[in-house]
């Protein structure tokens, strides 16, 4: 299954995803800041980085800025659990490197399939 890079500063949500993942058979790396998932990608590239929009030190936009400009075209998600960043203009037409953009209510099934979908693209 895929090698994941899960970045959040949300323990609980970290660490329920990561297990819910482990469970499907993927790989899961984590990261609760932009120091740590840096140090994660230069150590063990992943097939995709599931990334929080919002996190103390730097988000999505920050780490996917730096994914891009080292050339790199690993999948990228993004992700947050706040209905008004949801619903923003940035979060839905902005962040336009990124190969999706997704909510924390989505189910498992949705994320693993998401998942899937843009390792075979």
């Amino acid at each position: 299954m895929a090698k994941v890079l899960l970045v959040d500063d949300d323990l609980i949500y970290l660490d329920e995803l990561s297990a819910a993942l482990r469970s499907l058979d993927h790989g899961v790396t984590t990261a609760t800041s932009m120091d740590e998932a840096k140090a994660c990608l230069a150590a063990t590239p992943p097939e995709i980085i599931i990334c929080d929009t919002i996190m103390a030190g730097g988000g999505a936009l920050s780490l996917l800025h730096d994914v891009r400009a080292s050339g790199s075209e690993i999948p990228f998600v993004v992700i947050t659990g706040r209905p008004e960043i949801a619903t923003s203009p940035l979060f839905q037409k902005g962040m336009k490197e990124a190969n999706a953009k997704i909510e924390k209510s989505a189910s498992l099934f949705e994320i693993d399939q998401l998942i899937r979908t843009l390792l075979k693209s």
